[in-house]
């Protein structure tokens, strides 16, 4: 495994020994990169100062993460982000450190895993337990909180790239309770507070979950387009799992190529700034997911998602902005209990630069 892992972050070694040299002039792109867990929301700094930091809040009609709905049914997401910039070793290189908390409104319902078949009868512990199958499994979660801190080395490469490495732990905590319901056998009698039914509550979650990865992203600098107001900047970043919590969980990679785009659409000194900003990603699995094939539980390799958004933000002046944003997301292979192949969410936020 440790070997498996060191191979594949031998390109980042090598490509940061070789931009460790300064550049003539240092960069300004700071795009954050968490794919499409959340939309491109730390803001560029005006003035290019060594030091600076933006604190956003918002809200998400849903929370996907990499094409894959964690609140289903519930009434969104909240979430807040601070982002710090401080200054490297040289002109081109600087520092970020970031904290997302993003955390649940409302209660959360889906498709759950029954533990068995469907027709499979009651336990018979239960009363009358020989004359009940089951039919129906839902997951009920009550509460969803999330706590991601990213710290990243980012350094020119010339006059047209910038390469980033970094660090991502994620500390996710639930409070999740499974419900199983049995259906009583035609021609049995059973009464029960008035139901045909048993609710069997055989799950109840309140643990954290823990997650470790390292990631590489290379893109083009955004120097390159000079004052133009037009953009446009392909990237690509691979993640890789170094640390989990769960016993479960796959050791593997996950690449995200993507292009962010950036029309301006009223630009000018002295007054609010509005732009277009439309993005495209597709995502793939190296053995960082399983899938079930005839019964067996294997590692997924292959395309996993498609997102195309945009976000419209509006600069009221240099340190304070607001934006609505937009994504819709397309799975590729089998999806999970709650997550449909096409799904489609919205938000706003608000930032404030330092």
């Amino acid at each position: 495994m440790l070997k498996k892992i060191s191979q594949r972050f031998l390109l980042a070694a090598a490509v940061l020994s070789v931009a460790h040299f300064p550049a003539a002039h240092a960069g300004t792109n700071v795009s954050s990169g968490k794919d499409s867990k959340k939309v491109i929301i730390e803001e560029e700094d005006p003035e290019n100062r060594a030091w600076h930091a933006s604190l956003t809040a918002g809200y998400q009609s849903e929370y996907m993460f990499r094409g894959t709905n964690v609140t289903p049914g519930a009434f969104g997401l909240g979430f807040a982000d601070l982002n710090i910039k401080i200054p490297g070793f040289a002109r081109n290189q600087r520092f970020f450190f970031e904290a997302w908390a993003g955390f649940q409104h409302g209660s959360s319902e889906y498709p759950g895993d029954p533990g068995l078949k469907f027709g499979s009868r009651l336990p018979t512990s239960r009363f009358a337990g020989e004359h009940h199958r089951l039919t129906e499994v839902f997951t009920h979660q009550s509460a969803f909180q999330e706590l991601d801190l990213r710290l990243a080395y980012s350094v020119d490469i010339g006059d047209y790239l910038v390469a980033e490495l970094g660090n991502y732990a994620y500390l996710v905590t639930t409070e999740t309770r499974t419900k199983r319901l049995f259906k009583t056998d035609p021609g049995y009698i059973f009464v029960a507070n008035g139901q045909d039914r048993i609710v069997d509550n055989v799950v109840r979650d309140g643990e954290g979950e823990v997650e470790d990865q390292l990631y590489l992203d290379l893109r083009l600098n955004r120097k390159v387009f000079k004052d133009s107001p037009v953009l446009v900047i392909p990237s690509v970043r691979y993640y890789q799992t170094i640390y989990s919590n769960r016993d479960d969980a796959p050791y593997g990679g996950y690449l995200v190529i993507r292009i962010d785009g950036e029309f301006q659409l009223i630009r000018g000194e002295g007054r609010p700034t509005l732009s277009f900003n439309p993005y495209v990603l597709q995502s793939v699995s190296f053995e960082d997911r399983t899938k079930v094939s005839g019964g067996q539980t294997d590692f997924y390799t292959g395309w996993h998602h498609l997102a195309v958004g945009a976000e419209i933000p509006l600069h009221l002046n240099k340190n304070f902005s607001i934006g609505l944003f937009g994504e819709w997301d397309h799975m590729w292979q089998s999806t999970p209990p709650g997550t449909d192949h096409n799904e489609i969410y919205g938000g706003a936020r608000v930032t404030i630069g330092f």
